[in-house]
């Protein structure tokens, strides 16, 4: 038996990914911290702090945050779950679709829960991590950890306006997102699938079909909170740590191969009965490449294969026979 086999190595490039959008979650990010005040992330457009009531803007030192993130605390806002004695912060406007890329991007936070799992069972409400709508009703993009059905469930967006859930596997709510735990949330889509990913890796993959956002003066993106009528609820007491968008990611097609080299390979022709293995090969392009051969005779030693190429005893080099 003959086999040839030829093998091409690429290296792919990824596309470019930019971060549109990062919130740090840091006090240094807000001017004030009463109804109104402005919000200056590190990268992306201004927002403003709402305050409702008795509602409170909160910053709480994370000393899980990985090395290099320029967090050192988590924002979080009291109190869930009315829109009266709440706060958040508030993105509005069509510029928000310089944010958000539909046919592919990331969003990337770290949340930090204050209670451990049997604290947040006994808890009502939605605490909304943040909440993206292009028309009013249509969540576009979010993140919303719940108890319901004595289970630890995640609920998410990321376009067209359908979410989907994980189920937390019960015996490691706490190791996962108990009291003083940071998780790491990573929501990313591209092409035909969008994925959750907690502390980097992938728990579930969907279906996607990338949405036609419509963008105007109307849209609004809260961090958290949930948007309703353009009213916040469900204000968010997780501490809340880079708060990360990212545009693009995915790999385009490889560049055009170049032209091949000057083929090495020599097609022979092979005849073979019970006592010998005839090879034809063209004389004139056999050398100076090097031939190699894999022949399977079971019925002879390799000490009784005789080699010729064109009459000759050759020099070859790891085979039996003479």
């Amino acid at each position: 038996m003959k086999t040839i086999a030829s093998l091409l190595l690429f290296a792919a490039l990824a596309s470019a990914q930019t971060t549109t959008f990062q919130l740090h979650g840091v006090a240094s990010e807000l001017v004030g911290t009463t109804n109104g005040s402005a919000v200056t992330p590190a990268i992306g457009p201004a927002g403003t702090l709402v305050v409702n009531g008795a509602g409170a803007v909160a910053f709480t030192p994370v000393a899980a945050l990985p090395p290099g993130t320029a967090a050192a605390s988590g924002v979080s806002f009291k109190s869930c779950c009315a829109n009266t004695n709440n706060a958040f912060y508030k993105f509005t406007g069509a510029g928000l679709g310089s944010i958000f890329n539909a046919a592919e991007g990331q969003v990337v936070l770290y949340l930090t829960s204050p209670y451990t799992f049997a604290q947040l069972s006994t808890l009502t409400g939605f605490r909304y991590a943040f909440d993206v709508q292009d028309v009013q009703g249509s969540h576009q993009l979010g993140f919303v950890p719940q108890v319901t059905s004595g289970k630890l469930l995640f609920t998410y967006w990321t376009g067209g306006k359908t979410s989907a859930q994980y189920f937390v596997p019960a015996g490691t709510e706490d190791a996962l997102f108990g009291a003083g735990v940071t998780i790491k949330v990573t929501l990313a889509w591209s092409g035909t699938s969008f994925s959750l990913s907690l502390n980097d890796k992938v728990v579930k993959t969907s279906a996607y079909s990338a949405p036609m956002y419509a963008w105007s003066s109307s849209s609004t993106f809260f961090v958290g909170a949930q948007s309703f009528g353009g009213a916040g609820y469900n204000s968010s007491d997780d501490s809340i740590s880079e708060l990360t968008v990212i545009s693009g990611g995915g790999v385009p097609p490889p560049p055009p191969l170049p032209p091949p080299p000057p083929s090495n390979t020599v097609t022979c022709t092979q005849t073979f009965d019970s006592v010998m293995v005839t090879l034809a090969c063209p004389s004139t392009t056999l050398f100076p490449h090097t031939l190699s051969l894999q022949v399977t005779m079971p019925a002879l030693s390799a000490q009784a294969i005789q080699w010729q190429i064109d009459g000759n005893k050759p020099n070859i080099a790891g085979v039996g026979g003479n």
